[in-house]
């Protein structure tokens, strides 16, 4: 439906590698959400994606954010993601798209949660 800006981001949870191109997509799908999960892992398998260590540099990674206002808690996905709230590289242009979007969770507005984050890591928005 929509997609924000690009930010370059600074690497979260292991710091000494290359900055990340962070994007978030607002999508529409007919398949349950873990079926939307197991098509993301596809395609980060397709590019080269292989999970080793945790923060470990990597060409994709790619994440469901929310699914509406659901709560899901299955083996293969968590929704909310569970750590959104703590990342400026989430929440920044996650506001470009749905800053009023209520955290089913929380109960905060992605603006709210944006404005409660304690990350100091830069995430900026790319040039065009």
């Amino acid at each position: 439906i929509r997609k924000s800006s690009d930010y370059l981001t600074a690497a979260w949870g292991n710091e000494d590698q290359p900055d990340f191109i962070n994007q978030v997509w607002e999508v529409v799908s007919e398949q349950p959400p873990v079926s939307v999960m197991d098509i993301l892992l596809d395609i980060e398998s397709s590019l080269g994606r292989q999970r080793t260590k945790r923060w470990n540099p990597r060409n994709i990674d790619l994440d469901i954010i929310f699914v509406d206002g659901h709560i899901i808690n299955h083996e293969r996905l968590t929704v909310p993601h569970p750590r959104m709230h703590l990342r400026n590289f989430v929440l920044l242009p996650l506001m470009e798209i749905q800053p009023d979007f209520k955290h089913p969770v929380f109960g905060m507005t992605v603006r709210e949660l944006k404005g409660w984050c304690i990350d100091i890591l830069p995430a900026k928005p790319m040039e065009e």
